[in-house]
């Protein structure tokens, strides 16, 4: 009896650490967009220094280290928006993603915020938000953000809202 009495704390335990952690996902997200809104001028000012150093190549949102010599980010903060395009890569990749030439510069430009907010406030937020693409699809992650222009401005342009 005690052993079924173990498992029966082990799996509400289990149902309550998942919903926890929805719950938490759910108020990150909210929190992220919040962000992102106080933030637009900020973002839009070091957007247009990402953009100055970056270039669309074939499927590739490329980011020069120009960048870094010439001051303009630290290496960190290099790394961090390298890392923000390689988790929406991922995204592309599992989903298939395929661009038509009309479209190209959406995705650049969705690589292109989603670095400047991993230069910004941390690859970390890149990672909240590419995650809940990854785990829930492309439409809810769509639904989910798409009070972030540009992320609307994708997912319309690509047919997912």
């Amino acid at each position: 009896m005690l052993k079924n009495w173990k498992r029966s704390v082990a799996f509400f335990l289990v149902i309550v650490m998942a919903f926890v952690s929805n719950v938490t996902v759910f108020a990150s997200a909210q929190d992220i967009s919040s962000l992102l809104n106080d933030n637009r001028a900020e973002i839009e000012n070091t957007l247009q220094q990402v953009l100055n150093y970056s270039y669309y190549d074939e499927g590739d949102f490329i980011i020069e280290h120009d960048i870094v010599t010439d001051g303009v980010l630290t290496e960190d903060q290099y790394q961090d928006a390298l890392s923000a395009v390689a988790m929406w890569q991922q995204v592309e990749d599992k989903y298939g993603l395929e661009y038509v030439q009309t479209r190209v510069a959406i995705p650049a430009a969705l690589a292109a915020v989603l670095a400047t907010v991993a230069v910004l406030f941390g690859e970390a937020i890149v990672g909240e938000i590419t995650s809940y693409f990854m785990t829930w699809g492309m439409t809810a992650g769509c639904q989910k953000f798409q009070d972030i222009d540009l992320i609307r401005s994708f997912c319309e342009a690509n047919d997912f809202l």
